[in-house]
């Protein structure tokens, strides 16, 4: 249908791609391995996209072999996007203003509770 550039720096990958906001005006939605989102309209015409937003959502990204890179889920009815991947924490962000709204402390590996050794 068409293709277009997103701009990633060299050597980053796109990890996920959604269409968000569909009921309106549908938006597409890139997170990549770098931590960085952008969100782009009119992603249907070559010459006509648009960068509509950008921002990154992930600064601590840690080397690991899965190469998870960013990974996301969009919550349309609230305008929050959880973002994960190669990090030990989760965030979730309104997307509409760019800020944090809640990232989760690191995960602490905890004893097992059915463990009666």
């Amino acid at each position: 249908m068409s293709r277009f550039s997103n701009g990633n720096p060299r050597g980053s990958k796109i990890n996920e791609a959604r269409f968000i906001n569909e009921d309106d005006q549908a938006l597409l939605m890139t997170g990549s391995s770098d931590g960085v989102v952008k969100i782009f309209r009119n992603y249907d015409s070559e010459k006509e996209v648009e960068l509509v937003s950008a921002f990154r959502a992930l600064t601590e990204m840690v080397p690991s072999t899965r190469n998870a890179g960013l990974v996301f889920d969009w919550q349309q009815g609230q305008g929050k996007l959880l973002v994960a991947g190669d990090v030990k924490t989760i965030k979730v962000w309104n997307a509409a203003t760019e800020i944090c709204a809640n990232a989760s402390p690191p995960l602490r590996p905890v004893s097992n509770p059915l463990d009666t050794s």
